[in-house]
C-alpha cells in the first residue's frame, strides 16, 4: 500500500510516453520530461546532503526485494528513454541520482541485515 504513489507516477509516465509516441503528440512527452527533471534534481540534492541522508536513514524501512528490483529497472528504463530522446544531460543527472539512491538503499539494507 505504501508504494501506490510511486507506482502511480510510473504509470503516468508510461502512459504519457506510449500515447505521446502512438499519436505523435509531443506535448505529452513534457510530462516525463518534467517528472524526470524534478525527481532527478530532488533525489540528487537529497543524497548529496549529509543532513538529508541522516534524516532518511532514521526513517528508512526495509523494502521487499521485488520492489527494489522494480525500482532499479524503472530507473534504467527511464535513463534509456531520456538518452533515446536526446536528453543527455537529464539522463546523466537522473542516472547519478539513481546510483546514489541505489547505493543508499544497499547500505541501509546491509545495516538492517547486520542488526537482525
Amino acid at each position: 500500500m505504501k508504494y501506490i504513489f510511486g507506482l502511480g507516477v510510473d504509470m503516468l509516465v508510461l502512459v504519457s510516453i506510449i500515447i505521446g509516441f502512438h499519436f505523435g503528440n509531443e506535448s505529452l512527452l513534457n510530462i516525463p520530461h518534467f517528472i524526470g527533471w524534478f525527481v532527478g534534481i530532488v533525489n540528487l540534492l537529497a543524497h548529496l546532503s549529509k543532513k538529508s541522508k541522516e534524516g532518511m536513514a532514521k526513517k528508512y524501512q526495509p523494502q521487499p526485494l521485488l520492489f527494489r528490483i522494480y525500482d532499479v529497472l524503472t530507473d534504467v528504463i527511464f535513463v534509456s528513454f531520456c538518452a533515446y530522446q536526446g536528453w543527455m544531460f537529464m539522463a546523466a543527472v537522473y542516472a547519478t541520482a539513481a546510483c546514489l539512491k541505489a547505493e543508499f538503499k544497499h547500505s541501509m539494507e546491509k545495516t538492517y541485515a547486520k542488526v537482525d
